[in-house]
């Protein structure tokens, strides 16, 4: 229901821009610095306690934007694909707690938020400013965060992914029509932790749900996305 949701809401975005003349798209490059409890990186409550350990994140990104009647009002619409690692603190907090040889595999977190808002730019002959504000939703996905304990087996989380509400808030520059440089504040949602924690040696097997083995606390992720953008 989710991913058909997510779909919908994606289709319906680009069909609006796109079903009148006018429109443009940008493509973007984008890094994301965290914030909040996506940034924490308090050892004690990583993961499942609210803290997220995000270090810096990069990504991809397409604008989408019909100019209206009103003038330098345009209606916009995003996609945005955006991946964190873990910061350098948590990942040496988690290399303290295991042997030298134990091999790791860290986890990401992948942000796919879809947005539809506004626009309203003031442009020159070779450059113009603007402000943004839309809402829309993300989806989030954590790629498995693996050990494999060495002579013993191999411990994996697993995690389910997610879809909240989203918004994102920004700011600024277009140079001679073609170039964009901005940020924008993004509020990416509170999201649950939940999948699977499984354990697998030559002689036992297991698997629990995370939330019933864990008693696990929501991470709200948010950040600022900078960007350096290519108009079409």
């Amino acid at each position: 229901m989710k991913k058909t949701l997510f779909t919908a809401f994606l289709t319906l975005t680009t069909f609006v821009l796109f079903s009148q003349s006018g429109s443009n798209f940008t493509v973007r490059l984008n890094t994301l610095i965290p914030s909040g409890e996506f940034k924490d990186d308090d050892y004690d409550d990583f993961l499942l306690d609210g803290a997220g350990g995000a270090g810096a994140g990069i990504g991809l990104g397409f604008e989408f934007a019909k100019e209206i009647e009103v003038e330098g009002l345009s209606i916009i619409g995003s996609v945005d694909v955006l991946v964190n690692g873990l910061s350098k603190e948590i990942k040496e907090n988690i290399e303290d707690d295991l042997d030298p040889s134990d091999k790791i595999t860290y986890l990401k977190y992948i942000n796919a938020p879809v947005l539809i808002g506004a626009k309203y730019s003031l442009l020159a002959s070779n450059i113009g400013i603007f402000g943004k504000f839309n809402v829309g939703l993300n989806m989030l996905h954590i790629t498995n965060y693996e050990v494999e304990y060495d002579g013993y087996g191999t411990n994996t989380l697993s995690f389910d992914n997610s879809m909240k509400l989203a918004y994102g808030i920004g700011a600024g520059i277009v140079l001679n029509e073609k170039i964009s440089i901005g940020f924008d504040y993004l509020g990416l949602g509170s999201h649950p932790i939940d999948g699977k924690d499984t354990y697998e040696d030559d002689s036992f097997d297991s698997e629990v749900d995370i939330s019933d083995y864990y008693d696990t606390r929501d991470i709200s992720i948010s950040g600022i996305k900078l960007h350096l953008g290519f108009i079409f």
